[in-house]
């Protein structure tokens, strides 16, 4: 893939590269490199002789042009992590699913794109809100609902701030719109000056399977303290949401596509409702498998609900 010239940022999967940079009237770099982890190279490129009559001009130089480069499998600003291109089967594979997880169709992901790492926490909402003075839809009307009896129940006291249990800044905001996830997405693509939204459904469901056909990232059974759902075997399960990160991440590195909270999808154009995906911490194992996907309307707040971004090329 080419970046043209003086590109110093480049977000890539974990993986094998060919690395070549070039430049006029320079002799050109190559290198190959097994990427792990974010990290810096420094390339020298040193000038070309092009024959007898440049030998004087090529010996004057008394130093390489250095040109540095930064070659990256996360962005430690944002959090986000690069989900390479790839194709799947999206639905129910198990036979374990809902209707609505059916058919199985086939899906490719042409582009690879970075997406959170981890769901959006507290304290990175609270920077949004202190910097725009946002008020949410839980804030200005009657609340956000809680999971009782199977049913979720309206308490007008609750928001994410107060979302009815106890909360540090590094547990997933909830508690938020549709609309209110969206304007988080506005704000920081403003700020970073990056093209940040919700994720589809499709790039959902393709990076929190990464690659397996499976309910959950390690097989078809949800284990004991493996994710945070309700029943699960957790120190937080039936009582609250984990700090993010939690759990093991999957083969993608993506952390809590198991339970902890649902997650906010982009809707699709033309409909007034939306899916969440993933499950939560008060709802049953078989409803956080990778294809589980419930609808709601755009407006409902709950305090098991929250969401994480995708960041586009």
């Amino acid at each position: 893939m080419s970046y043209g010239s003086t590109r110093l940022d480049v977000s890539l999967p974990a993986g094998s590269y060919d690395l070549e940079i070039r430049k006029t009237g320079y002799q050109t770099y190559t290198r190959k490199i097994d990427l792990k982890r974010s990290q810096t190279l420094r390339a020298n490129l040193r000038k070309e002789s092009f024959g007898r009559e440049n030998i004087k001009q090529s010996r004057t130089v008394s130093t390489p042009t250095t040109t540095a480069i930064s070659s990256t499998t996360m962005a430690s600003t944002s959090g986000m992590i690069v989900i390479p291109a790839g194709e799947f089967e999206m639905g129910d594979l198990t036979g374990n699913g809902l209707a609505n997880e059916q058919p199985v169709v086939k899906k490719i992901l042409s582009d690879s794109y970075a997406m959170h790492e981890k769901e959006v926490t507290v304290g990175e909402y609270n920077e949004f809100v202190a910097d725009t003075n946002y008020q949410t839809e839980a804030e200005s009307g009657q609340g956000c609902a809680y999971y009782l009896n199977g049913e979720p129940v309206w308490e007008a006291s609750l928001n994410w701030k107060n979302p009815g249990y106890e909360q540090k800044d590094n547990f997933p905001v909830v508690c938020l719109t549709y609309s209110d996830a969206k304007a988080y997405a506005d704000w920081l693509s403003g700020k970073t000056g990056n093209s940040y939204r919700l994720p589809t459904e499709v790039e959902w469901e393709y990076a929190a399977r990464a690659g397996t056909k499976t309910d959950y990232p390690w097989g078809n059974d949800i284990g004991n303290n493996l994710a945070n759902c309700g029943w699960c075997g957790s120190d937080w399960s039936n009582q609250s949401p984990a700090p993010v990160g939690s759990f093991s991440a999957n083969r993608f590195g993506v952390y809590d596509t198991v339970g902890n909270v649902w997650e906010w999808t982009q809707k699709t154009a033309g409909r007034s409702d939306v899916a969440i995906r993933g499950g939560a911490w008060n709802f049953a194992p078989t409803l956080a498998r990778a294809s589980t996907r419930l609808i709601l309307a755009t407006d409902f707040r709950a305090n098991y609900i929250g969401f994480r971004l995708v960041r586009e090329r």
